[in-house]
């Protein structure tokens, strides 16, 4: 007697055990499937490490990337600089050389006191 499983049900039974197939039937039970083409297909898609490799064939991926709409969705709100500061931030650079830096500018500083003090 040969049991007909629709894919509704073999699809209930996979949702059912949380993705185990298999789980649901005794091996009574799957002996006696008419494993036709379509519900062989169907049964193993959910088990592959269980499948024979020759009933599951993966499609090529036809597509990989596409800039669609990209550009038109940029020039929305306008493409922008990015805002640039008269001084940019010295937060990250070398201690020695902010040091350095902070020094010369005292220096140059009292310099031009001294030339105008002098002039």
């Amino acid at each position: 007697m040969d049991v007909l499983l629709t894919r509704k049900e073999i699809r209930n039974h996979y949702l059912i055990t949380g993705g185990h197939c298999r789980s649901v039937f005794s091996l009574r039970e799957l002996a006696k499937f008419k494993w036709t083409k379509s519900v062989k297909r169907f049964f193993f898609l959910f088990n592959p490490k269980e499948s024979p490799k020759s009933d599951i064939v993966k499609m090529a991926k036809s597509k990989n990337h596409t800039a669609h709409n990209q550009n038109k969705k940029a020039h929305r709100n306008k493409i922008q600089r990015p805002k640039t500061n008269k001084y940019h931030s010295l937060k990250g650079v070398d201690p020695k050389f902010r040091r350095n830096a902070r020094y010369a500018a005292q220096g140059s500083t009292k310099a031009i006191r001294e030339a105008k003090a002098s002039a």
